[in-house]
């Protein structure tokens, strides 16, 4: 009878137990994310369970909830290291929610294993940029070189800041394929007073001269004066503050006033 009982209720225990293996994808799938935590966090209160562990990790980050989601993933990379999809997706988050060691870690480990994306290439860049690690951001920046367009480079160099030398080259590259259009002219806003804080005046010099005669927007043209000022030509800083003095004549007329 013991076994009988065992027999007709083993297929219904299977049934269940797949069941709740597919709750997670379909709560996922519906993007029921909050509920999906709420049943991760169930399960992992009495047990370190991988399925509720990675998917408790994917729902925070779909969330934008990257505390969570870092820790999460984290914990699931050390602990459940299996080569499988769901360990690849977790040091994709690590490395997406974090900048420190860690982040290093998760894309050198996706570049052993070859599951490497362009997206955590850029982000692998992005974090060594930040943290100092020249040497090896270069090697990164040498195979993105064949990856990004001129536009994607670019952003990429306003999204982290690397040495001046490179994000001259994005911008003469952008420049030449696109002209100088609102993008160029926004980032030369951006960066210009960056190669001035960095005393960088010498690289950026041949490139935002060539252009200068080319600028008419006011911002840009109250810049121009600061760059050349930095680069001690006085003469060409007072023209290009002259130009911006209609629309902004509080701060060019103080740069004037100085002169």
């Amino acid at each position: 009878m013991r076994k009988l009982l065992i027999f007709l209720l083993l297929p219904l225990f299977l049934f269940i137990s797949c069941n709740d293996d597919a709750d997670y994808e379909d709560l996922f799938s519906e993007k029921r994310y909050q509920d999906l935590i709420t049943k991760a966090e169930e399960m992992l209160a009495s047990t370190l369970d991988e399925e509720a562990l990675y998917y408790k990790a994917r729902s925070h980050y779909y969330l934008n909830e990257n505390e969570e989601a870092s820790s999460s993933a984290l914990l699931f990379s050390l602990v459940f290291d299996d080569d499988s999809e769901y360990y690849h997706h977790a040091l994709r988050i690590v490395l997406n929610t974090r900048d420190d060691e860690y982040a290093i870690k998760a894309a050198r480990k996706l570049i052993d294993d070859d599951k490497i994306t362009k997206n955590n290439r850029i982000r692998y860049y992005q974090v060594l940029v930040k943290n100092g690690i020249n040497e090896e951001a270069d090697e990164v920046y040498s195979t993105l070189l064949g990856l990004l367009n001129e536009k994607e480079m670019l952003y990429l160099m306003l999204s982290c800041m690397p040495d001046s030398t490179k994000i001259i080259t994005a911008l003469e590259n952008y420049y030449a394929e696109y002209g100088l259009d609102d993008y160029m002219i926004s980032s030369l806003e951006t960066l210009i007073p960056v190669f001035i804080k960095r005393s960088d005046i010498s690289i950026a010099y041949a490139l935002i001269s060539n252009l200068s005669s080319k600028i008419d927007t006011p911002e840009l043209l109250l810049t121009l004066g600061d760059f050349f000022y930095a680069a001690k030509e006085r003469n060409k800083a007072f023209y290009f503050w002259s130009l911006a003095e209609e629309d902004y004549p509080l701060q060019a007329g103080l740069r004037m006033r100085d002169y």
